[in-house]
């Protein structure tokens, strides 16, 4: 996979939960999973053509990096769920840490998923984020993607629109 900078780019396993599920929690507009929730990934008793996608980032092991204000244990860096749904894909999850936004590692995330849904003949990749979101609307902007609706009061905690975008692959 990827390798860019000093972080490289791989397929997530159940081992990764914990360090998973520690990034999600510090990120207030991720949905918080429950690690129920993360281990049906991974599960064998998904429904029958579930495919998931699931991609973490971390840091290199074999670069050398300059003291970062990030000192958890975790070398996770950021992760991305996505669903295929029959021909195309859904973007379920994308976060990255903090002191880590604006690196470029969320728009790494989202290649590797380009790649991998054009390998698998998809059409499209879609997604639905808060309203509110405004850093990560602008991010899917930049990546290409297109509003085409909404959900009324979709979200609780607080209670919010969803938007929805489209990426297309043809």
């Amino acid at each position: 996979m990827n390798r860019v900078k000093g972080v490289k780019l791989s397929t997530a396993t159940v081992a990764d939960i914990p360090a998973m599920m520690e990034v999600e929690q510090r990120c207030e507009t991720a949905p918080h999973w429950t690690k129920a929730q993360y281990e049906r990934l991974f599960s064998a008793n998904r429904h029958a053509g579930d495919e998931y996608l699931v991609l973490v980032a971390e840091k290199d092991s074999e670069v050398q990096t300059h003291h970062e204000p990030d000192q958890q244990t975790s070398s996770m860096l950021g992760l991305l769920v996505a669903h295929r749904v029959h021909t195309d894909w859904e973007l379920e999850n994308v976060v990255v840490k903090a002191d880590f936004r604006r690196k470029g590692i969320a728009s790494k995330l989202f290649g590797e998923l380009l790649r991998h849904a054009r390998e698998t003949g998809s059409e499209a990749v879609f997604l639905e984020v808060r309203d509110s979101n405004d850093s990560a609307r602008a991010a899917y902007g930049k990546w290409g993607f297109s509003e085409v609706g909404r959900r009324k009061s979709y979200y609780s905690n607080p209670i919010e629109d969803a938007v929805l975008y489209r990426f297309s692959l043809r």
